[in-house]
């Protein structure tokens, strides 16, 4: 039996192409409908399936039953379902259930951002999950996820994890840059807010609801998530206590909780299923992590925000129940009296007062760094209200199990509106640092002290004078480097560097007066190897091998034969080994140029660069 298509009153769609906006009048559910295969397919249901579960061939078009979600404080509700039709093969291996829903505040909101994941029942028995829609509808049309397909998630808990690792090298200047196109390739697929996504049946929007994160901050965050469908909500809360009683079964709302503390942030969703202590939620990815391990909570709904969007619930933890350990396609699963392990974060400003703040990320080697940066600059902004000309001291420390020592990194910064850049600086090592390709790296605590003055010290390097322009090996050589302090006379530093006495006769020497930034690009062109990390000792290195912003660098460069192989460098070989690594089939070679260094610690921050050429001549 096939399905008979019917024109309704549906919203108008715009379209845009070449920069001209168009507006025409488009059948919508005629569109969807078109699409439905007749339901006589083959459906290929397991031959056994849990009583209270309907098998997708004994759902017909006209079936009515109910939906249950919460859209107010704990209270499950219900909705009222019509089953519209079947789309077969949405995805490789997915169907989806079409369904009009109605009652409650539905008529008013549509498809609301956070019913994800509410269970729909026909004749008592759980089809799927609300988990799909289209943006801008005007009917509460929705899409069901078969409860068949989630319950294949639950089976994936038991099959052992994937621990390949592909083995390539890990370059600083490579970094996570969590631009919104690479979100979306790793979420496989485009923007929720592309073109077109309004005739496009995609999954419902997650609110992440963060609570103590400034409003700039979220902004910062919104491209990061949108790409996964995760739309960032302005919110309040804690961070989830010991468990209270709540009703806890289908239709309630679920969070999962990425950040708890003094700054909380925790996406919503719908509990759809329960066997035992085993739940199953969403009836689509958060991000499609895989395996995963995230602390489980119940959740309270302030309230629906409607919207011709996306309507959204506000809501606010209320207890941790247990943890999600899977987030894949059809659906998230959990596990109940379970807990997940997150990582203990401190964070302590230091500038007109002095506060601490304590708060725990979830281990994850996407999210960790930027949870963590997130909210260390919203307690940054939260603290010092007054945001000018400021010095930013930062210093970072990452326990990594294992290792008897920290990873630390330390630098001072100028910034002449907003302190975050540094501590967004601060943080970038720990992305890398889950991230590498070497090893899996399992962090036990991160803290951060961000201390503030507003008293500006910075200085720019004026010029660069040399005793001589015409060397010999082995004479010395004397620069003068004139600073210029803000508000202050100049000053002049004497840096002495010496010749090497092998020299060659003719050879030019490169003499550059720096700051650390320049100072550590000219380290990275000279020997890149130093930059290619080979295991997690090199990349540890690498990550804590930071030139401090207030040091004078004075670099002195020649050619000279050496090499860097796998990272190290080899200054100092014979020719005749040189020649045979010149034509060397392996790769991880590189070459090397000698370099003497010279370093003067100042109080300033200190920008810019000089550069004078030096030459080699005949000694006596």
């Amino acid at each position: 039996m096939g399905i008979r298509l019917q024109y309704c009153h549906v919203p108008s769609v715009s379209c845009f192409a070449n920069a001209r906006s168009h507006t025409i009048k488009i059948p919508f559910l005629a569109i969807v409908l078109s699409l439905v295969i007749p339901l006589s397919a083959a459906t290929g249901q397991p031959k056994a399936l849990p009583p209270d579960v309907m098998p997708l061939d004994e759902i017909q078009p006209g079936m009515k039953g109910y939906g249950r979600t919460v859209f107010s404080g704990t209270k499950i509700e219900r909705f009222d379902v019509e089953v519209i039709g079947i789309q077969r093969r949405t995805t490789a291996r997915g169907d989806r259930i079409l369904i009009r829903m109605s009652g409650g505040p539905l008529e008013k909101t549509g498809i609301i951002a956070g019913m994800s994941g509410s269970p729909v029942y026909i004749n008592e028995r759980v089809i799927g999950a609300v988990a799909y829609g289209w943006q801008f509808s005007k009917e509460a049309l929705g899409g069901v996820t078969p409860i068949v397909e989630m319950l294949g998630v639950l089976e994936a808990a038991d099959r052992p994890a994937n621990t390949l690792r592909t083995e390539r090298e890990a370059h600083w200047f490579t970094p996570l840059t969590f631009r919104p196109s690479e979100m979306a390739m790793a979420s496989g697929g485009a923007s929720p807010f592309s073109e077109f996504s309004a005739v496009t049946l995609r999954p419902i929007h997650t609110p992440l609801v963060l609570s103590g994160f400034d409003p700039s901050v979220i902004e910062q965050l919104r491209p990061s998530l949108e790409p996964f469908g995760v739309i960032p909500v302005q919110g309040g809360g804690g961070g989830g206590g010991v468990a209270k009683d709540v009703d806890f079964s289908p239709g309630a709302a679920v969070g999962v909780q990425m950040v708890r503390g003094d700054v909380s942030a925790f996406g919503t969703g719908t509990l759809t299923y329960r066997r035992g202590d085993q739940v199953l939620a969403f009836g689509h990815p958060m991000f499609q992590a895989g395996e995963v391990d995230m602390p489980m909570i119940a959740a309270h709904v302030h309230t629906v925000i409607p919207s011709v969007i996306w309507s959204t619930k506000v809501s606010e933890p209320v207890s941790v129940l247990g943890r999600i350990h899977q987030d894949r396609q059809p659906a998230i699963a959990g596990k109940m009296g379970e807990f997940a392990r997150m990582i203990p974060c401190q964070v302590t400003v230091n500038g007109s007062q002095r506060e601490t703040y304590r708060f725990e990320v979830v281990d994850s080697k996407f999210w960790t760094s930027r949870f963590f940066s997130s909210a260390a600059s919203s307690a940054l902004l939260a603290t010092e209200k007054q945001m000018a000309e400021v010095m930013v001291k930062v210093r970072t420390h990452v326990k990594v199990e294992g290792r008897d020592k920290p990873l630390t990194v330390e630098n001072v910064y100028f910034e002449p509106s907003s302190p975050t850049f540094p501590v967004s600086q601060a943080t970038y090592p720990v992305g890398v640092l889950l991230s590498n390709p070497f090893q899996r790296v399992r962090i036990e605590r991160m803290e951060m002290a961000i201390d503030l003055s507003d008293v500006r010290q910075t200085a720019t390097l004026e010029s660069l004078a040399v005793s001589q322009r015409a060397v010999k090996p082995g004479a010395k050589v004397e620069a003068i480097v004139t600073l210029r302090p803000f508000a202050e006379p100049t000053r002049q530093e004497k840096v002495t560097l010496e010749i090497p006495e092998d020299a060659m006769p003719g050879s030019q020497v490169t003499l550059v007066a720096c700051d650390g930034a320049m100072s550590r690009s000219l380290e990275a062109a000279r020997a890149p190897g130093k930059f290619a990390p080979t295991n997690l000792d090199q990349l540890l290195d690498v990550l804590q091998r930071v030139e401090p912003n207030t040091n004078l660098v004075v670099r002195m460069m020649l050619p000279r034969s050496g090499v860097t192989v796998r990272g190290e460098g080899l200054p100092a070989l014979p020719s005749s080994l040189l020649s045979v690594m010149a034509f060397s089939n392996t790769s991880g070679l590189g070459p090397l140029i000698h370099e003497a260094v010279e370093r003067v610690q100042t109080p300033w921050v200190l920008s810019g660069n000089q550069t004078m050429m030096l030459t080699v001549e005949r000694g006596n």
